[in-house]
């Protein structure tokens, strides 16, 4: 479904991930590696959002339509609330408004709905994200450590939600809160 041949990622000389080969097939795949080893980077090249500078990445399916990504380094525009995004994710994407609604309830985000995104606490941004890709019909999920600066009432909310979930996974969590069948070191 997801597999990595000889990837390389530079950012100028600089190679960030060098040489990075994996095929993506079990349930859930954690991506381990030190501050700085590429991980957040790999998980963009999974999503598509960036291209390798050499190597390239095999899927059954274009990356748009397969994954959906939760990431900190992927920002709505300051001037949009939250309510304006998920419009936007329901106009373009494959996304569930019922699943959406049922999770704001049980998250308590209601009140933020409608504020701008660059005014919510950092927790709260991380709660929107996590739930917008969860909330997108995909194959894989990508998650870019869904727990940090999230509330311990919160963090079991989401882990109950994606260990629920049946998609395949692609992770990052340095929280070390979930399971998983497979790593992968960066």
């Amino acid at each position: 479904m997801l597999t990595c041949f000889s990837i390389v990622k530079r950012y100028g000389s600089k190679p960030i991930i060098n040489n990075f080969s994996h095929d993506f097939t079990t349930n859930n795949t954690k991506v381990i590696g030190p501050n700085g080893s590429g991980k957040s980077t790999l998980l963009r090249l999974l999503a598509g959002l960036e291209m390798p500078t050499k190597g390239k990445i095999n899927s059954s399916a274009p990356l748009t339509e397969l994954i959906s990504i939760s990431s900190d380094s992927i920002t709505p525009p300051e001037f949009l609330s939250t309510a304006e995004v998920t419009e936007l994710f329901q106009r373009y994407s494959h996304f569930d408004n019922t699943y959406y609604q049922n999770v704001i309830k049980q998250l308590d985000l209601g009140e933020f709905e409608h504020k701008k995104f660059a005014k919510l606490s950092s927790g709260t941004k991380k709660k929107f994200s996590v739930l917008w890709a969860l909330s997108q019909h995909s194959e894989i999920l990508i998650l870019d450590e869904p727990f940090a600066s999230l509330d311990q009432d919160s963090q079991s909310v989401f882990k109950k939600i994606i260990q629920a979930d049946d998609r395949k996974l692609i992770f990052v969590d340095h929280e070390n809160i979930l399971d998983f069948d497979d790593s992968v070191h960066v």
